[in-house]
């Protein structure tokens, strides 16, 4: 991969966790992550 060739982002948001590629032309993956997403829960209306 040079400088300047295109790169893929994907990015997933599910209940549990966003998570991220990015994949070069050439299909080999530079980079992923995943980050949890704590449950958020609704208060009791008071």
């Amino acid at each position: 991969m040079a400088a300047g060739d295109p790169l893929v982002v994907a990015i997933d948001c599910s209940t549990s966790a966003a998570k991220a590629v990015v994949v070069a032309r050439n299909g080999d993956v530079c980079a992923s992550g995943r980050q949890p997403i704590p449950p958020a829960h609704a208060g009791d209306g008071s």
